[in-house]
């Protein structure tokens, strides 16, 4: 008889108390083991840490960004497929633009859903895109900014205008209302 668990004389323990104490060191063991991988966890990310690792977001970064004034916006400086690919300013575009417009030009902003945006197609065949070359054909300096966002819906396309496009002043705001903007879930 061991001093942890007296036995009074002429009794023998029952199955219950063989259970519990089976349990207690099944608990125990499993507590043993969490302990040993949270330390060599630990001791993983200190060594990793020092070699210069820091965390990363993992290989496919997502292409959109928390925003306070719109919900979400698309991330900057997106590169890849170029129906993903994004400007400086999380923009739909293969070049960056200025606050100011240039001189003698006409600078218009299209707002609006994936539709604006141009999900899987080139620059050139997305809606701003066509919008300028033609512009452009035509004689007329222009310049066509691409603030579509797919799941937009007219509350963020709202914050948007109010929020950024503003900064750019266009001379010409058009919205497209798709399905999805106009009939917001």
């Amino acid at each position: 008889m061991s001093p942890a668990s007296p036995i009074l004389p002429g009794r023998q323990p029952g199955p219950e108390a063989t259970l519990c104490v089976m349990i207690g060191g099944l608990l125990r063991l499993a507590l043993a083991v969490v302990a040993v991988l949270a330390v060599m966890t630990g001791g993983i990310e200190l060594a990793l840490r020092a070699a210069g690792a820091t965390p990363g977001g993992g290989g496919n970064p997502s292409h959109i960004a928390p925003d306070g004034w719109t919900g979400f916006r698309l991330r900057p400086r997106v590169s890849g497929s170029q129906a993903l690919v994004t400007n400086d300013l999380g923009m739909h575009a293969p070049r960056t633009y200025t606050l100011e417009p240039p001189p003698e030009s006409l600078r218009i902003a299209v707002l609006g859903s994936s539709v604006v945006y141009g999900l899987g197609t080139r620059f050139t065949e997305t809606i701003p895109g066509a919008l300028e070359r033609e512009l452009q054909l035509a004689g007329q300096r222009a310049e066509v900014l691409n603030f579509g966002t797919h799941a937009f819906t007219i509350v963020n396309v709202s914050a948007l205008l109010q929020a950024y496009v503003h900064q750019f002043e266009p001379d010409v705001v058009v919205v497209v209302v798709d399905l999805q903007l106009g009939v917001p879930d």
